[in-house]
């Protein structure tokens, strides 16, 4: 149940009840058929019930949304709710119950998080109660630094986890602006930064083994690879925070040749995307470009590109022309 606080204000409030089931149940025949909905009973600690409808299901039955009308949370409301889905309708026994379900709150509380995991950058949901869908008037810190927000209503903010943060665990707390008094900061939810293990491998994957080509990795200069014979690629081991989309930039620096012959894997990476892996034309002031998620510390292996063939390395013969082996 999503949230599971609410400020009983007496506004209108959205719920997100999520299990499975709840796919719409068709009865009769052709042309005399219908549909059965689930149908939801809101219960205080009164006995007072709300039966309703929700306004949306999944197509794969598992969530619905469903909206409380302020009267049913007013400030006499008493907690907590119990709530009760009834699917189909049309059998006595078909019924579900989460009691507690809700809780009723006077201060700012967080209930949960939406992931509760990730990387800086992770987008989040913050669930709870006595929020201001005015921006402005809420504040968000994730272990004492504050997070963008990028909308907000009174049972839900949305942040991004704040740069910086290395591998642990961050309480996030919230506060409030209402009449222009701001709350207390509320209790506080943890969240877990998660960072995987990723290896980058650039090469020379010509015959001649004289072309150089720098790294960089989330716009941050990481080496650059010297070709020579004998040592012609170079891996470079990191470490980056789950969760959120990094991006690679392999620039040409040296070709000789005028033919930049390269190569670029990720091991410990997926979700790969942008140019090619492999190619020719990495001459000087060129770039190649990806994007790529981090797979997880315990999930590695090497990741190709679909649009590029995976590589191997160029061989010279014996009239020094280069060729796949």
């Amino acid at each position: 149940m999503l949230p599971g606080k609410v400020w009983a204000d007496g506004k209108n409030k959205q719920f997100a009840i999520v299990g499975s089931g709840f796919s719409p149940i068709t009865r009769g025949v052709w042309a005399f058929d219908r549909e059965l909905r689930p149908r939801i009973h809101f219960t205080d600690a009164d006995g007072f019930i709300t039966t309703l409808d929700p306004s949306y299901i999944s197509p794969d039955g598992t969530k619905m949304l469903v909206t409380v009308e302020g009267w049913f949370l007013s400030e006499s409301t008493n907690g907590p709710l119990k709530v009760e889905v009834h699917h189909p309708i049309d059998e006595s026994d078909a019924t579900d119950v989460l009691d507690p379900a809700v809780q009723i709150v006077s201060n700012v509380e967080i209930s949960s998080l939406d992931p509760d995991k990730g990387g800086p950058g992770t987008s989040v949901r913050v669930y709870g109660s006595g929020f201001s869908n005015i921006i402005s008037d809420n504040e968000v810190r994730v272990g004492g630094t504050g997070a963008m927000i990028s909308n907000a209503s009174d049972t839900w903010i949305n942040i991004v986890i704040p740069a910086g943060l290395t591998a642990g665990t961050y309480d996030v707390t919230a506060r409030s602006r209402h009449d222009g008094i701001w709350s207390d900061w509320s209790n506080a939810v943890p969240f877990e930064i998660e960072v995987g293990d990723v290896t980058i491998t650039v090469c020379d994957s010509g015959g001649l083994k004289d072309d150089s080509f720098a790294l960089y990795v989330n716009s941050l200069y990481i080496n650059t690879m010297n070709a020579i014979p004998g040592d012609y690629c170079d891996s470079y081991p990191l470490n980056l925070p789950t969760g959120t989309t990094h991006s690679a930039r392999l620039l040409g620096v040296e070709a000789p040749d005028s033919i930049g012959t390269y190569s670029i894997s990720f091991t410990g990476a997926s979700n790969l995307t942008g140019d090619t892996t492999r190619g020719s034309d990495l001459v000087p002031g060129v770039s190649k470009y990806y994007s790529f998620e981090v797979a997880g510390s315990q999930s590695l292996g090497i990741l190709k590109l679909n649009k590029g063939a995976p590589y191997k390395p160029l061989q010279t013969d014996l009239e020094g022309t280069d060729r796949l082996e």
